[in-house]
């Protein structure tokens, strides 16, 4: 006979009802339980970069099966990206280390509220021997990732006599970047464009990838 201590988590104090959000569903969890949060200065990206790390403990369910990249959102909209799991042992319940970025001086919270796509620079010759870039298609590997997007202050760019200012975006989002090149576009939700130009924190789960973009808007 198998043992099984799922039954023990209900007897725990502070359990709340949380929402585990994974390949793009939704899935409620009524008893979940969430250790003390801890708060880190990671010094990073130009500036303060905090990590708010928790851990949920919730009973085995019968659909959801969390894996790396999922979030967790609790019953106050906090966002929270697992970065590592633990399977259940003996039944009792599925354990997932959980990370929350946030960047001083205000604190103010990452939280992956975003949905980017990821579309292919393809570039062409036209009959003049002149050099087009097209982004025709999404990258359906990449597929929908779950974001933070944070406009840097407007710099201006002048070509031919033209001024021109640019936006620079950090894209924070929760998935590795080894396949993002200079040129692809990221699209938000509302069909925003994004032109990538440097990238940070490749292959780290433990750290939220860091995708500069820019658009240019004409002076």
């Amino acid at each position: 006979m198998a043992l099984d201590l799922s039954a023990d988590q209900l007897l725990l104090d502070g359990l709340e009802t949380v929402t585990l959000h994974s390949e793009n569903v939704d899935f409620p969890i009524t008893d979940a339980y969430r250790t003390r949060q801890d708060t880190t200065n990671q010094d990073h990206a130009g500036g303060d970069y905090w990590h708010v790390d928790t851990t949920f403990h919730f009973p085995v369910h019968p659909v959801a099966v969390p894996i790396i990249g999922d979030t967790i959102t609790d019953a106050g909209l906090e966002v929270f990206n697992i970065v590592e799991v633990r399977e259940p042992a003996y039944n009792d319940a599925w354990i997932c280390r959980c990370r929350r970025a946030m960047i001083a001086p205000l604190r103010v919270p990452i939280g992956l509220e975003d949905q980017v796509t990821l579309w292919r620079a393809v570039e062409t010759t036209d009959a003049w021997g002149s050099t087009i870039t097209t982004h025709p298609i999404a990258d359906v590997a990449f597929g929908t990732v779950n974001a933070a997007i944070t406009l840097r202050p407007s710099v201006v760019a002048e070509e031919l006599g033209q001024q021109d200012f640019v936006e620079q975006y950090d894209i924070h989002v929760a998935k590795d970047v080894d396949t993002v090149h200079f040129g692809d576009i990221l699209k938000d939700q509302d069909g925003h464009q994004y032109t990538i130009v440097s990238y940070q924190n490749r292959q780290q789960i433990d750290e939220l990838s860091v995708i500069l973009c820019e658009d240019r808007i004409a002076g």
